[in-house]
C-alpha cells in the first residue's frame, strides 16, 4: 500500500513514518485502517502490514465501540473538525490500552478523503488513576465506618438516636444541595456534610442516664449539664481526628457537633455564636435537628404535626434559624415531610444506595 505523505499536515517534509509520536489514518469512507506508522503499530501490539485494511472495531475494545461510534458521530458529519477522547484498544494477547486520540481531516492527492490519528498511550496514567479511585473509595469507606461506629455509641444510650441521626442525614443533604447560591463544598464534600451528621449528638454519651434517661422536663440546672454534650462531643471527635494524622475528614463533624444549638441572634449555645459566625454547617443542622425534634416521639412531649412543626420552623426564621436555610427547608417541606414519616431501615437503605440521590 502506498505511503501517506501529508507534510503540510505535520510541519516538516516527510513521511508519516518519520513522525516520533504514533499516528495512523483512516479511511472516511468504509473506516478501515488505511495507515499506521511504527510507535501506532506498537500500541496496538501487531505489524503494520497485518493492522491495514483491518476493521477499527476489530482492534477497539468490545465496551468502547459504542463509546467511538458516539464520540466520532459528529466529526464524521462534519458538524466538527476535529474532536479528542480517551478509548481502549485490544491486543492480540487480549490485555487493552488506553490510549488519547485526537482526530483531524486530511485528503491525499487525489482528494481522497481520510481522517487522521494522533494517539497519545495514557494506559499507564489511566491505570494510575483507577488504582488512586479505588483507593480513594475505600478510605472514604473506612471514613464512613468510623462516624457510624462512634454513633452507635449514642445509640446505645438513647434508641431514638439512631431514627433521629438517619433523618438528619437527609435533611442536611437535602438543604445542602438545594442552596439557591453557590456553595463552598464540592458535591462530595456535601456527602461526607451529610454523613457527619450522624455525630451531632455523639456527646451525649459522656451525660448521665439520669438526666440523659429522665422521662419528665429537666431542671435548670439539668439543663445545663445537658448542654455540655455540644463541647463532650466536639472534644471527642478532636481526640480521635488526632490519631488520623493529616486526615481532616472529621473537620464537619466537629463543628456541627459544637455549634448546632448556636442560634441566629447569637442567644444560642455553647459559645453565643451570632449570624454567620456560626459555621454553615451548624446553621443547617440546626434546622434538621429541631425540626426532627419537634416531630419525634419523646417521654416528655407528643409529637408535634409536621404543619406545627413548619410553622415553627417559619417562625424562628431570622431569629434562632439562618433564614436563608430556613426558606430553603420551607421550600422543600413536602420532601422533609417524607423523610420524617420514612421507617429508619429505607432511610438507612436508601443513602447506601445511592447516596448522590437519595431523595426525590
Amino acid at each position: 500500500m502506498e505511503k501517506f505523505n501529508f507534510s503540510y499536515f505535520l510541519g516538516e517534509s516527510g513521511t508519516f513514518d518519520k513522525a516520533p509520536i504514533p499516528i495512523a489514518v483512516s479511511d472516511a469512507n468504509n473506516r478501515t485502517i488505511a495507515y499506521v506508522n511504527e510507535p501506532f503499530s506498537a500500541i496496538l501490539g501487531r505489524p503494520k502490514d497485518e493492522l491495514v485494511g483491518m476493521s477499527w472495531a476489530d482492534v477497539t475494545h468490545p465496551e468502547d465501540l459504542s463509546l467511538s461510534d458516539d464520540r466520532l458521530k459528529p466529526f464524521r458529519e462534519g458538524l466538527v473538525n476535529q474532536v479528542q477522547f480517551d478509548k481502549r484498544y485490544l491486543r492480540p494477547d487480549g490485555k487493552s490500552v488506553w490510549v488519547s486520540l485526537s482526530f483531524f481531516r486530511s485528503t491525499d492527492a487525489r482528494k481522497k478523503r481520510y481522517h487522521v490519528l494522533i494517539a497519545t498511550n495514557i494506559d499507564e496514567r489511566r491505570q494510575k488513576k483507577m488504582l488512586l479511585d479505588e483507593l480513594n473509595h475505600d478510605l472514604d469507606k473506612a471514613r464512613e465506618a468510623i462516624m457510624n461506629s462512634m454513633a452507635i455509641l449514642s445509640e446505645f444510650r438513647d434508641r431514638e438516636t439512631g431514627e433521629h441521626i438517619a433523618r438528619t442525614r437527609l435533611y442536611m443533604k437535602l438543604i445542602l444541595d438545594r442552596m439557591p447560591y453557590s456553595l463552598p463544598y464540592s458535591h462530595k464534600a456535601i456527602n461526607l456534610i451529610a454523613n457527619s451528621a450522624v455525630l451531632h449528638d455523639i456527646g451525649k454519651v459522656g451525660i448521665p442516664d439520669h438526666i440523659l434517661l429522665k422521662p419528665d422536663k429537666l431542671t435548670h440546672d439539668e439543663f445545663e449539664i445537658m448542654k455540655t454534650h455540644t463541647v463532650l462531643g466536639a472534644d471527642a471527635i478532636v481526640r480521635t481526628q488526632r490519631t488520623m494524622e493529616k486526615d481532616t475528614f472529621l473537620m464537619f463533624a466537629k463543628e456541627i457537633a459544637e455549634f448546632h444549638h448556636e442560634r441566629w441572634d447569637g442567644t444560642g449555645y455553647p459559645v453565643g455564636l451570632k449570624g454567620d459566625e456560626i459555621p454553615l454547617t451548624a446553621r443547617a443542622m440546626a434546622l434538621a435537628d429541631v425540626y426532627d425534634a419537634l416531630r419525634s416521639d419523646r417521654p416528655y412531649k407528643a409529637p408535634y404535626s409536621h404543619e406545627e412543626s413548619i410553622a415553627i420552623i417559619r417562625d424562628g426564621a431570622g431569629t434562632q434559624f439562618d433564614p436563608t436555610l430556613a426558606s430553603v427547608f420551607l421550600s422543600n417541606e413536602r420532601e422533609i415531610f417524607r423523610i420524617s414519616s420514612t421507617a429508619k431501615e429505607e432511610l438507612d437503605r436508601e443513602f447506601r444506595r445511592d447516596p448522590e440521590a437519595a431523595y426525590a
